[in-house]
């Protein structure tokens, strides 16, 4: 029941008694007996808390096994992982510097210690190596040295540098990835290289940064390995178990909850930072903006799905606010500039300036599973794929080519692999056909874009085309209002009908009324409800079942109807 403050320090467990906190209540104190009627809770959630770190494997061996494979799937190989892991530095590291030093000098230092990680990688994610400076003159890091026991505050660090999401859910230090089979272990470990490097070295460099700056301000010792590494913690996030949400410490929970940390972590690091210096969350805000424009900013994607809701289910207008925010900024920049900048700002620097498809995977605008869920276009297998997490999606995906990845036939099994298989695997073979076609295709080999050889390439590391990726944007906004406005004529001429067929002149006055209210307010997209259309509705409305279903197959399948042989009998 005492405060303490506890840590790990150079591998070493540190527990001390809060003094602070006994200060201001006069001495020695007991929480349980001082929270009263809260005792009780705080105490359970302790015991549950110390219960959950000691007792391993909470979340049970298939769900870890699980998400291993889904890691394996989805993130394995995969080259644009890592490249879009490591811009984590620029848009966390810089701005949480910047609370302890001028925003330009976290900057230049950060992006010098970027450097210098990325230059000495071999050296600083081999411990040995990294001890050993003597021994071997190939061990040696001429700026990293050059710091005052830089070197040994990160062998000192080693446990926070190498601790990685992928190192946690693929259990590499405990050596259960999938097999006992040292092969196996060293297959997948290759196999998921590109992203856990990506990982070290941008802890790597958070804390070579966060060293520096904490020099700089005179800290020193003890004090100043704990600032560099809690820089650490705060921007590039703490993967122990203990971290973990609540909803996450369970079998489901931990699979629903897998590669949500880092949008979930960077929204936490904006909100610590404002509560330290209100310019600094600013700072990191804007530069997420800047790279994943303001549908990459924390709910950016949620909210529009919920003023789509909002306006679809309670005004019944097919307002739609991707649409609406493209045409704004569309017809501004041009009158302006004489330049479409609607991209630009929706999506950002990255997708404009480089000509790749990677603020969405960086920005954390598209947070809440399932927010378009009560729109016409909601699609609700996607809504369960989102809510049930990466490894469902990954089942989903494979079993839905297993057919085709037993065929013999080659050009079949490469389809499947391109719809099925593992991402990098995907990727691989989606940028191969790219170069060969010089145009993206779907999975049926329909056209979509044209895309130029460096997008090939690109595609080959697994960062799509940003042209497609708009393409596909604008195709996605066209099909949701085009939903909705399905939905309405649907409804409306489904209530003409039945109005007329009940002889209800009223009601049918009512819904004509609607209609025409509708098309003086959407001119772009009038209803022009057909009086066939109405016609063929009152009459079918009037049979049995049975005719009505045989009346709707087509021809060539009314000779196999279940239905035919009821009206038979």
């Amino acid at each position: 029941g005492r405060a303490v403050d506890s840590d790990v320090v150079k591998g070493e467990a540190q527990i001390q008694t809060d003094e602070s906190y006994e200060a201001r209540v006069g001495g020695p104190a007991n929480l349980w007996k001082l929270d009263g009627p809260q005792a009780g809770f705080y105490q359970n959630l302790s015991d549950e808390m110390t219960n959950y770190v000691l007792v391993p494997d909470h979340t049970g061996a298939w769900s870890r096994k699980l998400r291993g494979a889904a890691m394996v799937y989805f993130i394995g190989g995969s080259i644009s992982g890592a490249m879009v892991n490591t811009m984590s530095v620029p848009m966390l590291t810089v701005p949480e510097l910047s609370v302890h030093t001028n925003w330009y000098n976290a900057m230049a230092t950060t992006l010098a210690s970027w450097k210098q990680a990325w230059q000495h990688q071999g050296v600083l994610r081999d411990l040995e190596r990294l001890k050993n400076l003597d021994k071997d003159p190939k061990n040696a890091m001429k700026e990293i040295d050059s710091v005052p026991e830089l070197r040994e505050a990160l062998v000192a660090a080693a446990d926070v540098i190498f601790d990685t999401e992928v190192h946690q859910i693929m259990g590499m230090a405990e050596g259960t990835v999938y097999s006992k089979s040292r092969t196996v272990q060293r297959a997948v470990e290759a196999w998921m290289q590109p992203f856990r490097i990506s990982e070290q070295m941008n802890r790597a460099t958070s804390f070579i940064a966060a060293y520096k700056i904490g020099l700089q301000n005179k800290l020193s010792g003890q004090e100043l390995f704990t600032f560099a590494r809690e820089i650490v913690d705060a921007t590039q996030n703490n993967y122990n178990e203990s971290n973990r949400p609540a909803i996450a410490r369970n079998s489901l929970g931990a699979m629903m909850f897998m590669f949500k940390s880092f949008p979930l972590f960077m929204i936490e690091a904006a909100v610590l930072m404002y509560k330290a210096n209100p310019k600094n969350a600013v700072y990191m805000l804007l530069g997420l903006t800047l790279m994943t424009g303001v549908q990459g900013l924390p709910f950016a994607e949620t909210l529009e799905d919920l003023i789509d809701t909002i306006a679809q289910r309670v005004f019944g207008s097919p307002f739609n606010t991707r649409r609406a925010m493209r045409n704004v900024i569309k017809s501004a920049s041009e009158a302006i500039t004489g330049y479409d900048a609607s991209e630009l700002v929706l999506r950002g620097g990255l997708n404009e300036v480089l000509g790749i498809s990677a603020s969405s995977r960086i920005g954390a605008g598209d947070f809440v599973p399932g927010s378009r869920l009560g729109t016409a276009d909601a699609d609700q297998g996607r809504v369960l794929e989102q809510v049930l997490g990466a490894p469902f999606a990954m089942m989903k995906d494979v079993l839905s080519q297993a057919g085709k990845l037993a065929t013999t036939d080659w050009k079949d099994a490469v389809g499947a692999l391109r719809e099925g298989g593992p991402v990098a695997m995907r990727n691989v073979i989606k940028g191969t056909q790219q170069l060969i076609d010089g145009y993206a295709s779907d999975s049926k080999g329909r056209r979509l874009v044209d895309i130029s050889t460096p997008s090939a390439l690109f595609q080959l590391t697994g960062l799509s085309s940003a042209g497609l990726a708009a393409a596909y944007d604008r195709d996605r906004v066209d099909k949701q209002v085009l939903a909705f406005y399905s939905q309405v004529r649907g409804d409306m001429e489904h209530e003409l009908a039945r109005a007329i067929k009940e002889g209800d002149q009223s009601r049918a006055q009512d819904v004509w009324d609607a209609a025409s209210a509708w098309d003086a307010s959407n001119p772009d997209m009038p209803l022009r409800i057909n009086p066939a259309t109405i016609r063929r509705q009152i009459v079918l409305s009037g049979m049995r079942l049975d005719e009505r279903t045989l009346r709707l197959l087509p021809r060539q399948l009314r000779g196999t109807s279940l239905s035919a042989e009821g009206m038979g009998q």
